[in-house]
């Protein structure tokens, strides 16, 4: 198994708390990935958080001007050309 660990320093910031449910078999394999990544599970899930964030920002960026685009089109009609 390959784990890939990202450290993130918040500064100054506070910290807030989430509570996640799971499906027991799920819960047990990302406990057994955060062990292997040597992490504890709150450490694990923020990285993939923040893994899933930034691929959701660059397709998010790789579609704003074709975006931009529809805006403009539909702006005034209300259709897609």
């Amino acid at each position: 198994m390959t784990c890939v660990t990202l450290r993130v320093t918040l500064g100054r910031m506070g910290t807030r708390r989430f509570s996640i449910s799971a499906r027991e078999e799920t819960h047990d394999r990302i406990r057994a990935h955060a062990e292997a990544a040597g992490v504890d599970v709150s450490t694990y899930m923020i990285a993939a958080a923040i893994q899933q964030m930034i691929r959701d920002d660059q397709a998010a960026a790789s579609f704003a001007t074709i975006d931009a685009e529809i805006a403009a089109d539909t702006a005034g009609s209300g259709k897609v050309a």
